[in-house]
């Protein structure tokens, strides 16, 4: 799994989270390291926060669809609840949109049945 967080904070709850529950966690703070982690490790998940500092997580989308290699699934991670976001990740092909802060169960709950649906 890819966590795609530029707050450090966060980013190690949710590594800490996801690797109690039994997960390979990565952690990337950028657009550019985002992409080259994708391309890298092959994630079976992404959970792409959508503001980053050298960018936005729809960067990396459409900069791994430029590359032309199959896309990972990917969830988009927001703290802005906002209809036309919603619009833009289900025009791109994401799994969905959680808007911050998500709580932890809900969270395991929701990357367990995507990635069992991906299996």
């Amino acid at each position: 799994m890819l966590i795609v967080e530029d707050n450090e904070s966060a980013s190690g709850a949710l590594r800490v989270l996801f690797e109690a529950t039994g997960h390979r966690v990565q952690v990337a703070s950028t657009v550019s390291e985002a992409v080259s982690m994708v391309t890298e490790t092959r994630p079976d998940l992404v959970l792409l926060d959508l503001t980053l500092p050298d960018g936005e997580g729809f960067d990396v989308v459409q900069r791994i669809d430029a590359l032309g290699m199959p896309r990972p699934p990917m969830v988009a991670v927001t703290g802005h609840d906002d209809p036309a976001i919603a619009i833009r990740c289900n025009e791109l092909g994401l799994l969905g949109v959680l808007v911050k802060p998500v709580p932890p169960r809900e969270l395991i709950a929701k990357a367990k049945g995507w990635l069992e649906a991906r299996a």
